[in-house]
């Protein structure tokens, strides 16, 4: 379940880094507006294990679906 293209990761979805060990995050916002769609988009994520941050997008994996 990997994402790579803006449209496919929402705001409540659960997610981890692609690389490494990752605990599990939720996205709490995607900011695209004034990105360049190669350059990715920015996720705003809340890590179980260390609060929040910012990571781009195609650093991170679904592991599952919020309420869609």
């Amino acid at each position: 379940m990997t994402c790579g293209k803006i449209g496919e990761m929402k705001v409540g979805d659960l997610v981890r880094m692609k690389r490494g060990y990752s605990a599990h995050g939720v996205v709490i916002d995607i900011r695209t507006k004034g990105i360049l769609v190669q350059d990715g988009a920015w996720v705003k994520v809340l890590w179980s294990d260390a609060g929040r941050s910012s990571e781009l997008m195609k650093d991170l994996e679904v592991i599952q679906y919020g309420n869609r």
